[in-house]
């Protein structure tokens, strides 16, 4: 019986040691969380962004997850503003309710930028790599009310200058200064 109690507790114990996931270092997200925008002529583009988790299969990383909303001569052309962060996003978790995801995220706090974040972004009527998604874009902090949003296709496709490439553009500004709203 002795024998049976020390397996269970020595199980018990390793499969604690074992679960806990290691988190990833981040900086200054918190800087990014809100609602940006973007006015030029007659169109208007907006960001929510807030924060929220990143689950892999050995790590959790902090992220900042947020939605868009365009609108061309007052009509809205895109509202995907929803955005839950409640529940930690799995990569393998095909549903989501965000379209933005973005974090500094690096191996050792010391690489960490807190200027700048990377992102995903899911362009709800482009629909990148049938729909999950584009990396390659970033949000550089230029001052606390002042970001600048960039999508980059080939990046997000890892295509060089060299290769044939068809971009399908974005539904969204690709590079703009978004002013954060009081």
């Amino acid at each position: 019986m002795k024998n049976v109690v020390l397996i269970s507790l020595l199980l018990f114990i390793s499969t604690i040691t074992f679960a806990q996931k290691e988190i990833v270092p981040t900086k200054n997200l918190d800087a990014y969380v809100g609602t940006w925008v973007y006015a030029s002529n007659d169109s208007i583009f907006k960001i929510t962004l807030k924060r929220g988790l990143v689950e892999g299969q050995d790590v959790i990383i902090n992220s900042i997850m947020g939605g868009y909303f365009l609108s061309v001569k007052g009509v809205p052309v895109e509202d995907y503003m929803e955005v839950d962060t409640t529940i930690p996003w799995n990569y393998k978790n095909e549903t989501r309710k965000f379209h933005i995801i973005a974090t500094n995220a690096a191996t050792n706090l010391r690489y960490v930028d807190p200027d700048q974040v990377g992102t995903w972004f899911f362009d709800a009527r482009k629909k990148h790599i049938n729909g999950k998604g584009i990396q390659g874009g970033r949000i550089l902090l230029l001052a606390p009310d002042t970001i600048r949003w960039m999508l980059n296709e080939k990046r997000g496709l890892g295509i060089d200058d060299t290769g044939e490439f068809m971009p399908i553009g974005f539904s969204v500004p690709e590079d703009v200064i978004m002013i954060k709203e009081k």
